[in-house]
């Protein structure tokens, strides 16, 4: 049976750590999770000593990849170069420096982090490994899936989301309450509908519901964990905010959970905010409606007949139906 060498393990472990530091250890990677991070230790979030804890669950994973995950592999796969196998995963884990914004960018998961790094050697597996290239492929997916596993339940990065809602909702909030709203419903025309609405979408929609690591419900800011997806427009692809116009009307497909309603919610978020891309400036002045023919929300409904007398000064966001 084939066998992992000791300075194959030893590069497996270092490369592990440091994949999972790239994410979650401060300034690793010069991620938004790692430049916060040292708030989540300041405050003692979640624990009386988070990185302490970040470091035991490194270690636990660095010890589950070199003892149970090789030999797993190394029994299930006796007929092959295990070793060969194991090393090139090595070398390709090492040569590649994880680029952790375009991961989070794309949605963070292990396939994706697995295909980042095949995407990045330059060796013909299959010249190099032979039949050991299903060997390769098998650990590389499986390191993967327990680093994302970690990066998704660390102290860190449910820290970074609770420093959002804890500090930029306060301000965001407070911000608009004052006088200064008031003067933007007189400068863009609002009357009272359209005003509230704007401070209700502002106020009760920016957040997603999420269960936290401790079991308890989470109401995550949304535009902290949101991502612009990709999208195909004709044979274009790309960010979904660079292919759309400002035109009168778009349809948004896409497969049942892809995230089509989260974006709306999302594109509603940004349009009261005016925070929309200069391309979409023909929408900045337009009250956004969120039409929920899905499910009921908590928005304010419109008054009887005002989306359809608003002389095109709303800019329907359309969910189902």
């Amino acid at each position: 049976m084939s066998r992992v060498s000791r300075e194959t393990l030893l590069r497996l472990a270092d490369v592990t750590a440091k994949t999972v530091a790239a994410f979650a250890i401060p300034g690793g990677g010069g991620t938004a999770a790692g430049e916060l991070s040292a708030w989540a230790v300041q405050k003692g979030f979640g624990t009386p000593d988070p990185a302490s804890q970040l470091r035991e669950e490194i270690q636990q994973t660095v010890e589950e990849v070199t003892k149970k995950l090789v030999k797993k592999v190394e029994k299930g796969f006796a007929a092959y170069d295990v070793e060969a196998a194991a090393r090139e995963v090595a070398d390709t884990m090492s040569s590649l420096d994880v680029d952790p914004d375009l991961l989070m960018a794309n949605g963070l998961s292990a396939s994706r982090l697995a295909a980042h790094y095949m995407g990045g050697t330059t060796k013909d597996l299959h010249l190099t490994l032979g039949e050991a290239v299903g060997v390769y492929r098998r650990l590389l997916a499986e390191i993967c899936h327990r680093v994302v596993a970690i990066i998704v339940r660390s102290t860190y990065a449910h820290g970074l989301l609770l420093k959002a809602i804890l500090e930029d909702r306060q301000r965001e909030i407070a911000e608009r309450r004052s006088g200064a709203f008031r003067a933007e419903q007189t400068q863009l025309g609002d009357n009272d509908f359209s005003m509230d609405y704007r401070f209700e979408a502002d106020d009760l929609m920016p957040t997603l519901d999420v269960v936290g690591p401790s079991g308890t419900d989470l109401a995550l800011p949304l535009d902290s964990v949101f991502y612009q997806p990709h999208a195909v427009l004709d044979d274009a692809v790309g960010p979904i905010m660079e292919l759309l116009d400002a035109g009168p009307g778009w349809i948004i497909r896409g497969d049942a959970g892809c995230g089509k309603s989260l974006f709306l919610r999302w594109l509603l978020l940004v349009a009261v905010r005016d925070q929309l891309p200069a391309h979409l400036s023909p929408w900045r002045l337009k009250v956004p409606l969120y039409l929920d023919a899905a499910d009921e929300g908590d928005l304010p409904t419109p008054p009887r007949r005002w989306p359809g007398s608003t002389g095109g000064s709303s800019t329907a966001l359309r969910r189902g139906g």
